[in-house]
């Protein structure tokens, strides 16, 4: 059975109505998320003459997966003296805040200084700087990718430390952790493009192309290294590269339908949790004293514990 579309990632604005520049800012920053398939909650768009100003808050507010704090010194005003529509919601965000939804709620800067832009219950959270007209654009990505769920993860684990060794055991050492890494980003960019693949717009389709191409690169310079394992690693390394191989390009299968993200998610896992291990104990086996072609005589360091070299790569 084919899986249901992910659901697009909601986003409520809450802003100062206080000058034209900040209407106009916080319209060009709506209307990029929108071109990067995000759906905005926003009032110039969603509101009609009639409307109630207050059911409009309350609903949003409750039910968008997040919600953008604009920062001004004009909404810190409003906002600690609890006057208008701005005050009206700090009470909806703190009460939904005292309650553990933390992350929701995220403070942009728009002007000013965040210690006298930002409302008190606000100010020790982590917030993102996009002050003036031409702002950077890596605080805006990482706000970006923060809506959109594509996390930083931390870099693999190193298959061990280098000492004073032979320049062939070196070589070797570099073989295998660049393996690891190559492994790790490819994982990260195949997830990331499937987050760009489910979204709209300009930006979205620029940036699940990057990812595409980032995703190429890195199966070729991964079809290179099991190549390379396969002539001169012991069998059970290279069995276990061109097991990671082909779970690769499952992966990248994957990646190109939005519907089959959690089988994807599911293929991280099993890439992290049983193949890079299985990976590093494999390497373990063959540089040990009783590995495949023990034939040197060359104390090694892999993940911190001394074995000995098989010398394959010497």
């Amino acid at each position: 059975m084919v899986e249901e579309r992910r659901k697009s990632p909601t986003v409520f604005i809450s802003y100062a109505w206080e000058s034209e520049a900040v209407s106009v800012w916080v319209s060009d920053l709506a209307t990029r998320l929108h071109m990067a398939g995000i759906v905005v909650a926003f009032d110039k768009w969603d509101l009609r003459l009639g409307d109630q100003l207050p059911h409009f808050m309350e609903e949003k507010i409750r039910e968008s997966d997040f919600v953008l704090i604009i920062c001004t010194p004009a909404y810190r005003k409003k906002s600690e003296s609890r006057t208008g529509g701005v005050g009206y919601e700090g009470n909806l965000i703190t009460g939904e805040m005292f309650a553990g939804n933390e992350r929701k709620f995220i403070g942009v800067l728009q002007s000013g200084e965040w210690e006298t832009s930002s409302p008190s219950w606000l100010r020790r959270k982590k917030f993102v700087d996009l002050r003036g007209e031409n702002y950077s654009e890596i605080p805006y990505r990482e706000l970006l990718s923060t809506i959109l769920g594509i996390h930083s993860v931390a870099p693999s684990v190193q298959l061990g430390s280098s000492l004073d060794f032979s320049p062939g055991v070196l070589a070797r050492q570099d073989k295998y952790r660049e393996f690891l890494q190559v492994v790790t980003d490819f994982s990260r960019r195949a997830h990331e493009r499937a987050v760009w693949a489910s979204g709209k717009g300009f930006e979205a389709i620029t940036e699940m192309n990057r990812a595409e191409e980032d995703c190429k690169n890195l199966l070729d310079r991964l079809d290179e290294l099991a190549a390379e394992f396969d002539m001169l690693s012991s069998r059970p390394v290279a069995s276990v590269a061109v097991e990671i191989k082909a779970y690769a390009l499952k992966m990248r299968l994957e990646a190109y339908f939005p519907e089959k993200r959690r089988d994807l998610e599911e293929g991280r896992k099993e890439m992290t949790l049983r193949l890079i291990p299985k990976f590093r104990e494999a390497v373990r086996k063959e540089v040990s004293p009783q590995g495949v072609d023990d034939k040197r005589n060359k104390s090694i360091y892999v993940c911190n514990t001394p074995v000995r070299n098989a010398g394959r790569f010497g």
